[in-house]
C-alpha cells in the first residue's frame, strides 16, 4: 500500500501562518487513531519545517513529503504535500 492509499484525512493549510496551520493540523490529528496517515497540503516551506519539529516532539512520523526541489520559500499557487503518520499518545 502506498502512502497516498493510506491517507485517512487531508487538511489544507495553504497560505496560512505557521501557528494557524499547526492549530488546524493538531485538531485533525486528534480525530485520527494511531497509525492513521494525515495528508497536509501546504505552500510555505516554514510550515513544513515547523511541522517536522512538532511531529518529532509529539512522536508522530513523517512518512514523506512532495515539494519541488527548486521551490521558493513560498508559492501562493503551489500545492505541496506532507504525510504524517499519527503516533501513540504518550
Amino acid at each position: 500500500m502506498t502512502v497516498q492509499e493510506a491517507i485517512a484525512r487531508s487538511v489544507d493549510v495553504r497560505n496560512m501562518l505557521c501557528a494557524q496551520a499547526l492549530m488546524l493540523i493538531m485538531h485533525a490529528c486528534k480525530e485520527l487513531a494511531p497509525g492513521n496517515t494525515l495528508e497536509v497540503r501546504y505552500n510555505k516551506r516554514n510550515v513544513r519545517r515547523d511541522l517536522v519539529a512538532w511531529a518529532e516532539v509529539m512522536e508522530h512520523e513523517i512518512e514523506g513529503y512532495e515539494e519541488p526541489p527548486a521551490a521558493p520559500e513560498e508559492d501562493p499557487q503551489g500545492v505541496w504535500r506532507l504525510y504524517l503518520k499519527i503516533g501513540e499518545p504518550s
